[in-house]
């Protein structure tokens, strides 16, 4: 028979006579329906290959899917909903007793609730500018190890201030102003907690060592400096020492736009030398 039970959460139990209580919460499911979840959170453990594959799909942790799976904590409503959608079966499949479809709107609405902060309207958006955040950490000095971390770290602040009503925009720019100074803001917490020292360690760059790479470094550099402009070659120059392009800007006396614009063209201008180089060492070696 279905019927609401008082659990207490498992611990020690408080002293009598002092000491607070610990608090009692309603358990929604029936006995018969809660062993039929955990059996087929047991189930599921072998359908993963691993516990720990299962609670990573859970979003829960190993030691909470194996007290709900033991019987040791009661089973929450919002783990039944991830192991349905875990195992692609209906949310009706874990209630079987006529008695426990009362309760079906009440974890409805938690998963509606949940699929909606999930899918929020404005995710799309923020997603589709992560390659502009990137660009952005990137123009900042921000190295390309650590930038997928800030950016991931931009997007998820940008998604909770949508949720919360922080964040509106109209257009993809207004986006764009919001998360190029969330994202500069990162960097420069970044270069705060890692200081660039003023000359590079040969520890940190054992490939310039090698006299073969002294070389090509020198070479292309000088490549650089006949096919481009002078401005362009120090725009470039900056961002390869990680100085950040506002910082660029603020001594050229021109926009940032600017700056990377003369990156983007010094880059373009060497690979078009380098292209150049090519076809001429193809065609000496042909004659």
């Amino acid at each position: 028979m279905s019927h609401l039970r008082l659990v207490r959460p498992p611990g020690p139990r408080p002293p009598r006579g002092g000491g607070r209580k610990r608090p009692f919460h309603l358990d929604l499911w029936s006995p018969e329906e809660e062993a039929r979840i955990r059996a087929a959170l047991k189930s599921a453990r072998w359908a993963f290959g691993s516990v720990a594959r299962l609670a990573d799909a859970l979003r829960v942790s190993v030691d909470t899917l194996t007290a709900a799976a033991s019987g040791r904590v009661p089973v929450s409503g919002a783990l039944a909903i991830r192991l349905a959608r875990a195992l692609g079966k209906p949310l009706e499949s874990l209630y079987r007793a006529p008695t426990d479809r009362r309760y079906l709107p009440h974890v409805r609405r938690a998963e509606d609730a949940m699929k909606r902060r999930r899918e929020h309207p404005g995710l799309a958006a923020i997603l589709a500018e992560r390659e502009h955040v990137m660009r952005v950490l990137r123009g900042c000095g921000v190295p390309a190890k650590d930038a997928p971390d800030l950016c991931q770290l931009v997007t998820i602040l940008a998604w909770r201030a949508a949720q919360r009503g922080r964040l509106r925009w109209r257009t993809t720019r207004s986006l764009r102003s919001w998360l190029r100074v969330v994202a500069r803001r990162m960097a420069r917490d970044w270069h705060e907690r890692n200081p660039r020292p003023e000359e590079l360690r040969d520890e940190e760059h054992p490939e310039a060592l090698a006299p073969e790479a002294l070389y090509i470094a020198r070479e292309t550099l000088a490549l650089l400096r006949r096919s481009t402009t002078p401005e362009r070659f120090r725009a470039i120059m900056a961002y390869a020492k990680g100085i950040a392009a506002s910082d660029v800007a603020r001594r050229e006396g021109v926009p940032v736009a600017t700056v990377y614009d003369r990156i983007r063209r010094a880059r373009a201008d060497l690979m078009a030398a380098l292209a150049r180089e090519d076809a001429a060492i193809y065609i000496r070696r042909r004659k």
